[in-house]
């Protein structure tokens, strides 16, 4: 029976839901590729997707469950393309070429990466991970179709149903999760109190920065300094206070404190300062959520 393909609502986009970013810092490329060449599966020829985003892919996969395949590829493809591109065209690999991608890769890299990098992350400080000396953990098991495969059910076998089997084998887990802590988020809050925000640091710097106000238009622009909670800019666009606006652009790592980081900003326009001089509208941005946007690419790593 035809269903409706599993969509992310109307309107949203990639840095709304999950921050691929925080995938890339949680599984580094470096890592990824490590993965890839230690499981012989680093990919021999260019192709549309090749094997290091087919494995960041797999991951997101598991975070958008309720959506389709290939709306799930082009919210990644998105994500990915966003930062250097964003007005180019984005295209979405059809079923074929995503299931002879995921055949390419295995399991063998995705169990790698899992055995390289993960492992218990909480501190000391951590709230909710610990009581007394005592590591604080929760214990949870479920069920997963597999491909209807021999080597599955050789493995697993069918369960029992009301008329016999299932269609599918399936994998009965048992999964030792850490308490207290959040690996991926979904976005962080920039919402500062007013004396807090006056009296943050303010980096005069000129970086360029991708201007979308909402009623339309883009334009690449330049920052005049910038802080934890604002950003200040000069452009020619129209555009009116109060009203929403995003800022795509690379925090330096005077910023960041570590690496260099692409960031999409959402927030409201403070004020709006006409500058005679330069003949540009000088515009103040409060930021009020802050997503981090992933640094990999469609092809060799940058």
């Amino acid at each position: 029976m035809p269903r409706t393909i599993g969509e992310l609502p109307t309107g949203t986009r990639i840095t709304d839901y999950i921050s691929l970013g925080v995938i890339t810092k949680t599984f580094p490329l470096t890592k990824v590729r490590s993965a890839l060449s230690a499981t012989a599966k680093t990919s021999v020829r260019q192709r549309d997707l090749p094997a290091h985003v087919v494995v960041y892919y797999v991951i997101a996969l598991a975070l958008y469950m309720q959506s389709s395949y290939r709306e799930v590829l082009r919210c990644l493809l998105e994500g990915i393309q966003w930062p250097r591109t964003p007005a180019a065209d984005i295209h979405v690999t059809g079923k074929s070429g995503i299931s002879q991608a995921r055949t390419r890769l295995g399991w063998e890299p995705l169990r790698q990466l899992h055995d390289d990098l993960v492992q218990p992350i909480a501190t000391r400080e951590t709230k909710g991970a610990w009581f007394r000396r005592w590591r604080v953990v929760s214990l949870d098991g479920s069920t997963l179709d597999v491909a209807d495969e021999k080597a599955n059910v050789d493995a697993f076998d069918r369960p029992a149903a009301s008329r016999g089997h299932s269609a599918y084998p399936q994998i009965r887990f048992v999964s030792l999760v850490e308490n207290g802590m959040l690996v991926f988020g979904v976005e962080r809050k920039m919402a500062t109190p007013e004396t807090e925000r006056r009296h943050s640091k303010r980096f005069p710097m000129v970086l360029p920065v991708t201007v979308k106000p909402q009623d339309g238009g883009e334009q690449k622009c330049a920052t005049r300094d910038i802080s934890a909670g604002s950003v200040f800019f000069y452009c020619d666009l129209r555009i009116v206070q109060g009203s929403p606006i995003e800022l795509v652009m690379m925090l330096p790592s005077e910023v960041t404190g570590g690496e260099k980081q692409w960031v999409c900003c959402h927030g409201r326009v403070a004020r709006v300062v006409e500058d005679s001089t330069n003949k540009q509208r000088g515009v103040a941005v409060k930021v009020e959520r802050l997503a981090f946007l992933p640094e990999i690419s469609l092809g060799c790593c940058p």
